[in-house]
């Protein structure tokens, strides 16, 4: 009955219902707690927000809304939802059984966002999620655009088995993750990359011990067994040692990891695919610094998880990329200090 008398009241305030899904051209839609609503028929099933006389296109949603098309946000101004930055919190759930899009002109903050049963992409920067991320039998390709979640709670976001964010693709044009995870320490923040569709999971754990982290934002791309081509102003994959060229025994694989705040001091987990760090041995993480042109050597005390991941503990310095190489064989490190002495 909810379901009935909810359809009628768009009728009434002129929301367009048809073989296209629903148009929200400049009205107001209020779903309370409680209460669903139903846009189905896969392709067909799609809601396009849209702007008309200065008037754009709203949701109130403290109940759930079911999308089984692609959601597009064409309003001129606003992210679609309102009063989202606090409970009640509503919930979209994009269940369609064909792939789905998130996209449209500007970016949506949603309040809580489900995906399942089929893969979703984002075709639009900067989507946002306030409450709740699930990825429930679903991937979300995040395809050269960044998702942000806006919330520190370290459960926020997460992923079923053998389903998560897809970054890949390549040095120029990579997905990321950003997550506002603000003053919280103690707390193990994991971003659920897989290595593509029904991929491999590989996951980038990153633990804030002290400090104000801000923002993470976080990449991952794999490579040929030559690691190429090198993310932005990487040039090398030297030995450290004989100066010999080690990409057929460095992970194929890169990370990006920023940090926005200061004095922060972390764990951070790297996972490569088991095919991809097949000739690593005891891998090691190490951090590109540009400056020098120079891989640094790696920071804090560093273990191994699994054969093909790295864990490194009390992390100061982050903001590059980073690989993972042979602890027998590890990239060239810059010199920071030297001294001697004579002695007769």
């Amino acid at each position: 009955m909810k379901k009935l008398l909810f359809l009628f009241s768009f009728l009434l305030i002129s929301i367009g219902l048809n073989a296209q899904g629903m148009r929200n051209i400049g009205a107001n839609i209020v779903i309370e707690s409680g209460a669903n609503m139903y846009i189905d028929g896969n392709s067909n099933g799609k809601y396009t927000n849209e702007s008309t006389g200065g008037n754009h296109g709203e949701i109130d949603l403290d109940g759930s809304l079911y999308v089984e098309g692609d959601w597009l946000n064409n309003a001129d101004a606003g992210n679609v939802f309102i009063n989202n930055t606090s409970a009640t919190w509503g919930t979209v759930h994009m269940n369609g059984s064909i792939a789905q899009n998130i996209g449209g002109s500007s970016a949506t903050h949603f309040e809580s966002l489900y995906l399942s049963n089929s893969t979703k992409t984002l075709t639009v920067d900067n989507v946002q999620v306030n409450s709740l991320m699930r990825l429930l039998s679903s991937d979300l390709d995040l395809n050269q655009n960044a998702l942000i979640i806006d919330n520190n709670t370290p459960t926020s976001l997460t992923a079923s088995a053998a389903n998560g964010l897809i970054s890949e693709s390549n040095s120029a044009n990579y997905g990321i993750l950003q997550w506002n995870i603000g003053t919280a320490t103690a707390n193990d923040y994991v971003i659920p990359f897989i290595d593509g569709v029904g991929g491999t999971e590989i996951p980038l754990t990153f633990r804030p011990n002290s400090g104000t982290t801000g923002s993470i934002r976080v990449a991952t791309y794999n490579t040929p067994a030559n690691n190429t081509p090198f993310p932005p102003t990487v040039n090398h994959l030297q030995d450290a040692t004989t100066g010999a060229d080690n990409a057929s025994i460095v992970a194929d694989r890169f990370f990006m990891l920023d940090v926005a705040g200061a004095g922060v001091n972390a764990d951070v987990t790297f996972y490569s695919t088991a095919a991809e760090a097949s000739a690593t041995t005891n891998p090691i993480a190490q951090r590109w610094i540009a400056a020098n042109d120079h891989w640094e050597g790696p920071q804090g005390i560093q273990t191994n998880p699994t054969p093909s991941s790295t864990k490194a503990a009390g992390v100061t310095s982050f903001n590059t990329w980073w690989v993972l190489a042979p602890a027998a064989n590890p990239l060239p490190v810059e010199l920071l200090s030297w001294s001697a002495e004579c002695y007769n």
